[in-house]
C-alpha cells in the first residue's frame, strides 16, 4: 500500500464500489462517519442487527469449535451465556 499524501480525502470509487485505499486511516473513519450520518435511523439500526447476527455466527463457529459435539441447542446455550457476560449494566438515571 502506498503512503497516503497528507490531507487527502478518502473518494468512493463508484465504478468498484469501493474507498479509493491510497489515504490514511482518519480519513477513511470520517467518510464513514458521513456515510452513517446520510442514513436513516431504519438503515443505521438494519446495519446493527446485521453485525449483531454476524458476530453471533463468528461466535457460533468458535464454540463449534471448541465443543465439537455440542448439539444445536448446546451451542445456541453457550452463545447465550457468553454474550450474558458482556453484557453491560444499564446506567442509573439520576434523581
Amino acid at each position: 500500500m502506498r503512503p497516503s499524501p497528507a490531507g487527502r480525502r478518502p473518494e468512493w470509487r463508484e465504478d468498484r464500489g469501493t474507498v479509493d485505499s491510497t489515504f490514511d486511516p482518519q480519513a477513511a473513519l470520517d467518510l464513514q462517519i458521513a456515510r452513517y450520518r446520510e442514513m436513516t435511523g431504519e438503515e443505521r439500526l438494519s446495519l446493527a442487527l446485521e453485525l449483531h447476527e454476524l458476530a453471533c455466527d463468528v461466535a457460533r463457529e468458535g464454540i463449534r469449535r471448541q465443543h465439537p459435539d455440542a448439539s444445536p441447542a448446546e451451542v445456541e446455550r453457550l452463545l447465550r451465556e457468553r454474550l450474558s457476560l458482556v453484557r453491560l449494566p444499564r446506567p442509573t438515571r439520576e434523581p
